[in-house]
């Protein structure tokens, strides 16, 4: 059996200093990793982290400084920038101030639609009077026209008037319907015309032929003229 100075003695050879590691260097820590953030987003303050420079592109969306945007330029209309329907005809007058209307940048939509509608009705009104111009003008034509024919006109005139209007009255012997044929001869200029008068004539000759009467009406100090055909002292 072991005595205890043995015992220390068989300690010693198994646990020799190169064992015990007595008299080692101190082993070297193991590196410390970088702990993420619990955001995920990098390492936290215990790391030192470099500055990143910051990149606008396109993709991320507009700059941050805008320039200022251009308005459209706007060419004004020109009379060759319209076209008029065939057959339509307008005064220079009227078209250059529908496109001063139209260029004017000052007014807005209400006003540019108020000064289109003063314009329309200048144009309407200046459109009746000339039409009602060209109608007097054109029954004057016709007026002259009957005076001269050779067989309705001339000196026998006032009597073929005289015998158109008797047969109007045996055609329409009530005068309310007489006057209101004779206010339609009146009103559209047909009175003057030689055919109106040369058929009515020709109405009264064939009665005549036939053995009718055309009888004779009180008339005043109007002529047959005057009575029948008013416009032709118009």
């Amino acid at each position: 059996m072991l005595n205890r100075w043995q015992l220390n003695r068989f300690d010693g050879i198994c646990h020799s200093p190169d064992e015990t590691g007595v008299g080692d260097p101190p082993a070297k820590a193991p590196p410390v990793e970088p702990v993420e953030s619990p955001s995920g987003n990098g390492p936290t303050s215990d790391e030192t982290t470099l500055p990143v420079e910051s990149k606008t592109t396109e993709e991320d969306g507009d700059s941050l400084i805008k320039e200022p945007e251009k308005e459209p330029i706007v060419e004004p209309l020109t009379a060759d920038s319209i076209k008029m329907p065939e057959g339509m005809e307008i005064l220079d007058g009227q078209r250059d101030e529908f496109l001063n209307i139209l260029n004017n940048s000052e007014l807005d939509g209400t006003g540019r639609a108020q000064a289109l509608i003063d314009l329309q009705a200048t144009v309407m009104k200046e459109a009746a009077e000339k039409l009602s111009e060209t109608l007097q003008q054109q029954h004057d034509d016709w007026r002259t026209e009957t005076e001269k024919d050779p067989e309705v006109g001339g000196n026998t005139l006032e009597e073929n008037l005289g015998s158109v209007n008797k047969v109007l009255i045996q055609a329409l012997p009530d005068k309310a319907e007489r006057d209101e044929f004779l206010g339609l001869l009146h009103s559209s200029g047909l009175g003057n015309h030689r055919l109106m008068v040369k058929a009515l004539l020709n109405v009264g000759k064939i009665t005549l032929e036939g053995g009718g009467h055309l009888g004779t009406v009180p008339i005043g100090d109007q002529s047959q003229a005057d009575i029948l055909f008013p416009n032709q002292g118009s």
